[in-house]
């Protein structure tokens, strides 16, 4: 069971720091520092060392998104766990936030009898479980976007057959480091079938650079077969 003794509630709205500190202290017992905006909590996180923060995401300045991002980029204050609190419990802004790397996520408007017992629910979570819905948010948040990622090498590859000589070289070597790069993230994501159709269209450019010759075109048909190949991968 982790242990708690002291919490930083950060939050911009002050009913809500007199109730959640009311809950967090008498029906949690822990010590409760407030801080009511983003720098603040920064401050603050250092100084008290909480061994939790509880952050809103919709605050003015500095939101939640960007405290949190500061927190993890500061050594003193990266390792210690934050749960979102937020109106927006949408499945995948949850995913977003504990993509982000939060230990959970605390939906408002909260019951004050039930915030300590959330609290304690979420971080009493075996830390392999957290780190795996960690990656599952990922993994999500990459396929969302995988098409748009294909798209664009798709225009990449269109911009370099229509280039003119003096910068056909640098436009397929622009659209080869994006096939590369879709090469090892979408393997990585456990997308393998794109992951195959971007290295088969990584070496067709690679062969081009080398001088394919009168093979050209058969290298842009090998391409296109690629990318067609990855386009029906995503839509299954």
């Amino acid at each position: 069971m982790a242990q708690i003794n002291t919490i930083l509630l950060v939050d911009d709205e002050p009913d809500i720091r007199t109730i959640a500190e009311m809950s967090l202290s008498h029906v949690g017992g822990w010590k409760t520092v407030l801080a009511s905006s983003g720098a603040q909590a920064l401050e603050l996180a250092v100084t008290h060392k909480p061994d939790v923060i509880l952050l809103d995401v919709m605050m003015p300045e500095m939101d939640g998104v960007a405290t949190f991002k500061a927190l993890a980029a500061q050594p003193e204050t990266r390792d210690i766990p934050v749960i979102f609190m937020t109106a927006k419990v949408q499945s995948h802004e949850k995913e977003r936030y504990v993509g982000f790397g939060a230990a959970g996520v605390i939906p408002k408007p909260f019951d004050p009898m039930q915030l300590p017992k959330e609290i304690r629910g979420i971080l009493d979570q075996p830390v392999e479980l957290r780190g795996r819905a960690r990656i599952e948010a990922l993994r999500r948040r990459y396929a969302d976007s995988l098409a748009t990622k294909i798209e664009g090498l798709r225009a990449a590859v269109e911009h370099a057959r229509a280039a003119d000589p003096a910068s056909h070289r640098v436009a397929v070597d622009a659209a080869h480091l994006i096939a590369h790069t879709l090469h090892g993230t979408a393997g990585t994501y456990g997308h393998a079938e794109v992951s195959g159709a971007m290295a088969s269209i990584e070496q067709a450019l690679q062969d081009l650079l080398a001088g394919a010759g009168d093979d050209e075109d058969a290298c842009w048909r090998r391409v296109e077969a690629g990318l067609e190949r990855a386009s029906q991968a995503v839509d299954k």
